[in-house]
């Protein structure tokens, strides 16, 4: 019998070879492992475990991945070696099994080496055997990357989050090539501010393209510079501040061969020109909610929405140079005035934004995609209706539509019936914009009807986080408390103060310079929400200096008072071993306390930012102090020598203190005002990498309630996280987990309430939404107050 393995082998080098000859046209895959050898022995010489990872198996669909990561193993990975060139293919594919999820991780990555570096990308799985696919603009470098067309190895990993010991399935691990490609800006070096966003940008439209089902996979910046555009149909470059010219040449020889390219805000001028768009000038926010929504131009492409919301807070200023190039879609403030700035331009060779794409209005966003691509590939429209149709029925845990109406009912899902049945008349006629229309009503009426089923509770919190002190833009304080009232909500936890910024007359902290005009949003927002009967617990971000202002900023550095990487470059975050940020930290949310008749007080950032903070000289010294030594070779001596169990607990102490001066003080100033913090879903690991130790605040009695940060669209992992927190915390303290509602994207209003469920289930004394914006408004808060939030008389 031949050797599995080494035909495996033989095709990647072949196919290597052939790779100038690999034409993307339709959809192209490039097996890397099947993951089906011949013996174990064949399999474990290929595969190598490491940290909580153990010897591969034989199984019958491809490989097992024993692991046992109980004790400090903070993870279970294996290794396999490869040499390819990955340069001009888009997503990866493979298939990955997981047993009972809530006994074992259900946070997984998938690695690429390339020599000294890796593209690392990250994934969730559910019980039993899923096809998981992951798109190359979704993969961010560690290390110092040589780049796809070099890759050495791979890796697939597990990551702890209860001790376990269980197995992984893994089977066929294949290279796809598509059509339709989102590029990643990976010439931002990762010292550059653009970045993160650069990062994000790539992830938001890659998922958003996914939920329309468009499969589209990712290139890179390098990739297209070598020729990856060929043979494709469409590029979408999310955020791609830094092209090169080699690349820009490419993109030209890809429009002139008959592609289309999207791009959007900050583009390089070159980019703008093949689309027949200049640039003239960049306005900004003069006040909040200028730019609240796109306002589309009726008649220009066919199937584009009315209006599509979008909150940005600047744009690029452009206009059309050819006659070929037109404004299709214009920005409008809060209140739906067209204020005069084009939003989108359209010529026969692409579109371009003149911002970024963002998660929110995900159903408007979803329309306005489709059909610009619709517009260059009819092809799209076929392909995004079997997906849509595919998934009309995934609502709540049902996996299809039949499945749905047996959970449900026939009769309060007969309205999704007629439009699912009118659905496929449609698609069968060829009308694949009116068929994805009726699917789309189908899936609406069956989230209301789940929505609806879902059962209200008597006393628990009811709460959103509002990441922007002056709340929801265009609305008044009043109506957004108004809003959240109606909806069976009992509490807000507005955004008021930074580590260097306060939105109140603060006698701690430099003062937001919009309060002469805007007033106190502390007294705004505590009138508005007593007088709907909400309470209000002031959100304090700790530490972070990301938005205090450039003077006081640098006095913080000047001063030694800001944190250190254990190279030394500087990190704009107040250092919490110091002893004038600590009293600083301390007074800022005393003063809240003394000052406001408010109900809590809740930290947030209430950590170190990652692992690289603080190596500061003020923390050498003040660790050596507090330890009695001397340490002779800073910082290694502290990160991976034989100091490092202690630095880390000088670490978690240094936070631990805060909460404890805090909670005690505030406690004696208003009696009754209640304490709490959002912390890290990831309870162990947070005490090591952030020096968060939460669950020994609560333990110890400085909280009254926690509000683990719980972000997810998967419902196993929010489960797995849930139970890990709750048998940690015990019955210490009242838990109210934190839902990821509004972040890249938009949660659906299914997946929101099944997640209250599952905390419901595991014994929470309530829920906190993040975040409070239009969009939760509008999309998601109605479809709680007709069951899981409904007023309770």
């Amino acid at each position: 019998m031949p050797d599995l393995a080494v035909i495996d082998w033989a095709m990647c080098l072949l196919a290597v070879v052939c790779l100038g000859l690999f034409h993307p046209a339709g959809l192209s895959s490039l097996t890397l492992d099947s993951c089906r050898y011949v013996s174990t022995a064949d399999a474990r010489s290929s595969w190598t475990p490491s940290d909580g990872g153990q010897p591969v198996e034989m199984a019958e669909r491809g490989i097992r991945l024993p692991f046992d990561v109980t004790g400090n193993h903070a993870r279970a990975y294996w290794d396999r070696s490869l040499s390819v060139d990955l340069s001009r293919v888009d997503r990866i594919r493979f298939s990955f099994y997981v047993q009972d999820s809530t006994r074992q991780s259900t946070a997984f990555s998938f690695y690429f080496q390339s020599d000294r570096g890796w593209y690392s990308a990250d994934f969730t799985a559910e019980p039993g055997w899923n096809k998981i696919t992951l798109g190359k603009a979704v993969f961010r470098t560690e290390g110092t990357v040589t780049g796809w067309d070099h890759i050495t190895g791979i890796r697939i990993g597990a990551w702890k989050t209860v001790d376990a010991a269980s197995s992984l399935g893994l089977s066929g691990i294949e290279a796809l090539s598509s059509d339709i490609v989102v590029v990643l800006g990976d010439r931002t070096p990762n010292t550059s501010p653009e970045f993160g966003a650069v990062e994000s940008q790539a992830k938001t439209v890659s998922g958003l393209l996914d939920s329309m089902g468009i499969e589209a996979g990712g290139l890179t910046d390098r990739d297209v510079e070598r020729g990856a555009l060929t043979g494709r149909r469409i590029a979408i470059f999310a955020f791609s501040p830094d092209m090169s010219g080699a690349e820009i040449a490419e993109v030209r020889k890809f429009v002139e061969d008959g592609g289309h390219i999207f791009a959007f805000y900050n583009a390089p001028a070159p980019m703008l020109k093949l689309i027949g768009v200049e640039s003239i000038g960049w306005k900004g926010q003069e006040r909040p909610g200028l730019f609240s929504a796109i306002r589309f131009v009726p008649g220009t492409i066919p199937e584009l929405p009315s209006l599509v919301h979008q909150a940005s807070w600047n744009v690029d200023i452009v206009k059309p140079l050819q006659d070929s190039a037109h404004v299709i879609g214009g920005w409008v403030d809060a209140d739906g005035k067209d204020i005069g700035v084009p939003a989108l331009v359209a010529s026969p060779t692409g579109v371009y934004m003149s911002h970024v794409l963002l998660g929110d209005d995900v159903e408007g966003k979803q329309a306005m995609m489709l059909a610009l691509l619709g517009y260059f590939d009819a092809d799209v429209w076929k392909e995004a209706c079997d997906r849509t149709r595919a998934g009309c029925g995934m609502v709540g845990d049902a996996k299809s539509i039949d499945e749905a109406i047996a959970k449900l009912g026939k009769p309060a899902t007969a309205t999704a019936t007629r439009q699912y049945e009118a659905g496929i008349a449609s698609a069968k006629n060829g009308q694949y914009a009116e068929a994805i229309r009726q699917f789309r009503s189908a899936h609406t009426a069956l989230v209301a009807a789940y929505c609806t089923a879902a059962p209200g509770k008597g006393k628990e919190m009811r709460a959103v986080w509002c990441h922007s002190a002056f709340g929801v833009p265009g609305r008044s304080w009043d109506q957004v408390a108004n809003k959240l009232a109606e909806a069976g909500f009992n509490m807000i936890v507005p955004n008021m103060l930074w580590g260097g910024r306060a939105y109140y007359p603060s006698k701690v902290l430099p003062v937001d310079e919009s309060l002469g005009k805007s007033g106190d949003q502390i007294k705004l927002c505590l009138e508005a929400a007593h007088r709907h009967g909400l309470q209000v617990h002031v959100w304090k971000v700790c530490w972070n200096l990301s938005n205090a202002p450039q003077a006081f900023l640098e006095r913080m550095r000047s001063e030694g008072r800001t944190q250190k990487s254990p190279a030394g470059q500087d990190i704009d975050w107040l250092c919490p071993s110091n002893p004038a940020n600590f009293e600083m930290e301390r007074d800022a949310m005393l003063e809240i306390a003394r000052s406001y008749a408010v109900d809590g007080i809740h930290f947030d950032y209430i950590r170190y930012p990652d692992s690289d903070g603080c190596y500061c000289d003020g923390c050498r010294k003040r660790f050596e102090e507090a330890s009695q030594i001397r340490i002779a070779h800073w910082p290694q001596d502290v990160i991976t020598g034989s100091y490092a169990d202690s630095y880390r607990q000088f670490r978690r102490s240094n936070i631990t203190r805060l909460v404890k001066a805090v909670s005690t003080e505030a406690r004696r100033i208003r009696p009754g005002i209640q304490v709490s913090a959002a912390v890290f879903a990831d309870w162990p690991a947070c005490r090591d990498t952030v020096g968060q130790d939460w669950v020994s605040w609560v333990k110890s009695g400085y909280l009254d309630f926690v509000c683990p940060m719980d972000y997810t669209g998967s419902a196993t992992q929010y489960e797995q996280w849930m139970i890990n927190q709750t048998s940690a915390v015990g019955r210490f303290v009242r838990f109210c987990p934190g839902v990821g509602v509004t972040l890249d994207s938009t949660l659906a209003p299914d997946q929101v309430v099944r997640q209250i469920e599952l905390g419901r289930r595991h014994g929470s004394a309530g829920f906190i939404l993040f975040n409070l914006n239009e969009a939760l408004l509008q999309q998601i808060l109605p479809f709680l107050r007709a069951g899981i939030s409904r007023p309770m008389k």
